[in-house]
């Protein structure tokens, strides 16, 4: 018994028997066994001349191999049919075998079953067409088959018809897998690389739908998380101006309240605060002494010199805006402030899906400049959050794709990543961003927000004016927000809490983000393209797995696929911060198996049916 060939264990099972005659079409038939043994298993091909023993019972032989064949290729000669009616004394094997098949095949037809074995006559050596009329009654049946003649003058051809006729539909001629690889690869760069432009275009965003589906993420990295063990960079305080402060002052909130913000701007530099930032508007006028009182203020922590001439570090003051100056369309702040403090972006963001979506800066007029114009520096407005944790460091430069700001710190750079960034083309909430700014925003995950109700991370404006020892110290080497904690003003609803939460604890997260360095990320453009571009090739290759296996497991596969990628960005999302658009790698995942496939497989299949076409030569 021999040994299978190398290279041939993987074939697909399929008996095939050659019928031929030694002195008619020999040559051909060795070519034709020799081929299939280097594309089958080489037991699985049955040659009475290399397969029948010495000693062996060649008529039990025959039999046995044809009763188990799926193919039976005839080999007929220009003399097969002479031969075939002088020997009609019963000692023609090749009737026998012939006969044996023909008969075979109609008892399989018979009972309903597909036909087995099927016959594939071959003719050789300038035979001539079979006629009907000429051959015996059992063997009329053999007429009817699909004809090919053998090419000598294309032998190399001819024999990969053979074996591509003989394998039929249970596997692929090579120059066809490999055309299928070359379409998987190709479509799979292109279904990634529309994908990714895609995602940074938010193509899919309707009615919030990208958004929505995006932070899904969010939602599902939040499971199990325990809300008092965030993390917390303990470096920010949050002064509340809450109803104890008022009580204090027996006043609403208004311009009066700047004597005291004088007060407090002069006991945070005393206590050797980073920075302070105001989330109260100085745009109008208030009492002359109050506004006076805060400007002395500002201009000792500009100089860095107290109330008894001592020389303190200076204390970096920033202040929101709001709205704009109608006259000029600048920023609008009170001018004898203006020179003294930093104006920064006072809009709290807007709730996006599972996050907050949170300004990080704005380029006037950026969305009509080209992006090696949009250093400019005097035309940027760092948030509220930045201007505080950068104690008013200037934007130094931005990415080409605006994946990241370069923020200048007190003694150095530093690289801030931008989540997306948006073209402002219509007003919006927020007055002081107007059409034709371009807007970089950052989002911070709505179940990860810090608790902010105690010190050292809150502490009640009251307790600041009254130098309460603890609130004192907790402005000690911290970046200092002071903003409202009132019912019903400047209120925001948070993912997955009950209660709202105040504009300015949305600050105060983003400034403790900024120095965590643990805002949400999105993958830039190279990044996000060369992701999707793998999924679309994992999802080729899956769905090939699977439907060699099992043709209906596609499908249940690929939805296999897409909810273990979901788990995957969720653990990468929990480690990292990378945040991948979960909907368009699902799309590119699915899309690598499905779309081109279809297409592919029909293409495939006409190119079968054409070249199959090609055994229908015989016109009896």
């Amino acid at each position: 018994m021999r040994g299978r060939r190398r290279g041939a264990q993987t074939a697909p099972r399929m008996d095939v028997f050659i019928s031929y005659r030694r002195l008619d079409g020999n040559l051909q038939a060795l070519l034709v066994h020799k081929e299939l043994e280097q594309r089958l298993p080489a037991d699985d091909i049955f040659m009475d001349v290399a397969d029948i023993g010495w000693g062996d019972d060649f008529v039990q032989a025959i039999d046995a191999r044809m009763a188990r064949a799926d193919v039976v290729i005839v080999i007929i000669g220009k003399h097969w049919l002479d031969m075939l009616q002088a020997r009609e004394r019963g000692d023609d094997w090749v009737r026998h075998e012939v006969t044996s098949a023909l008969r075979l095949r109609a008892a399989s037809l018979a009972a309903g079953g597909k036909q087995r074995p099927r016959m594939l006559p071959l003719l050789v050596d300038a035979a001539a067409l079979l006629d009907k009329a000429s051959l015996p009654e059992a063997l009329k049946a053999l007429a009817d088959c699909n004809t090919k003649r053998f090419d000598e003058h294309a032998s190399e051809r001819s024999l990969d018809e053979i074996v591509e006729a003989v394998r039929g539909d249970k596997d692929k001629d090579k120059v066809d897998q490999e055309w299928w690889r070359r379409i998987a690869f190709y479509a799979s760069w292109a279904v990634g690389a529309l994908l990714a432009v895609a995602s940074l275009t938010s193509l899919l965003d309707v009615v919030g739908l990208d958004t929505r589906a995006r932070t899904l993420t969010l939602a599902l990295a939040s499971v199990g998380r325990d809300a008092a063990a965030l993390p917390w960079s303990d470096s920010v305080v949050w002064v509340a101006i809450d109803s104890e402060s008022q009580n204090l002052l027996k006043r609403p909130l208004d311009e009066s309240w700047r004597k005291q913000h004088a007060v407090v701007i002069e006991t945070a530099q005393r206590m050797g605060a980073r920075a302070l930032a105001f989330d109260l508007s100085f745009e109008d006028a208030g009492p002359p002494e109050a506004d006076a009182a805060l400007e002395r203020a500002l201009r000792a922590a500009r100089g860095g010199n107290g109330a008894n001439g001592s020389t303190r570090p200076a204390l970096p003051v920033a202040v929101a805006v709001q709205s704009l100056d109608a006259a000029t369309r600048q920023p609008k702040l009170l001018p004898r402030f203006a020179s003294l403090v930093q104006p920064a972006l006072g809009c709290a963001g807007q709730r996006a899906g599972q996050a907050v979506s949170l300004p990080l800066a704005s380029l006037r007029g950026g969305a009509d400049l080209p992006h090696d114009a949009s250093n400019q520096r005097n035309a940027w407005l760092p948030s509220l959050a930045l201007a505080a944790w950068s104690g008013n460091g200037a934007i130094e430069q931005v990415t080409p794709t605006w994946s990241a700001l370069r923020v200048r710190l007190h003694d150095r750079s530093a690289d801030v990543p931008v989540f997306l960034h948006s073209d402002i083309r219509r007003p919006t909430a927020c007055p002081v961003i107007a059409p034709g700014d371009r807007v970089a925003q950052q989002w911070i995950d709505g179940h990860a927000l810090p608790r902010l109700e105690r010190a050292p991370r809150r502490v009640s404006y009251r307790d600041v004016l009254e130098r309460e020892p603890a609130a004192l110290q907790a402005l000690r080497g911290r970046i200092v927000l002071v903003g409202i904690d009132l019912p019903g003003e400047d209120r925001l609803g948070v993912p997955g809490e009950q209660r709202d939460r105040a504009g300015a604890e949305l600050f105060v997260a983003q400034i403790d983000a900024l120095e965590r360095g643990a805002a949400v990320r999105a993958l830039g453009l190279p990044a996000q393209a060369a992701l999707l571009i793998a999924l679309a090739l994992c999802g080729a290759r899956l769905a090939a797995i699977a439907a060699r296996r099992r043709p209906q497991a596609r499908y249940p596969a690929l939805l296999a696929g897409c909810a273990v990628l979901l788990l995957v960005s969720v653990m990468v999302y929990r480690s990292t911060g990378w945040l991948v658009a979960v909907p368009y790698a699902a799309l590119a995942l699915l899309a690598g198996g499905i779309d081109w496939r279809s297409w592919w497989r029909k293409r495939l299949a006409r190119k079968r049916d054409a070249k199959h076409a090609t055994w229908k030569p015989v016109v009896h």
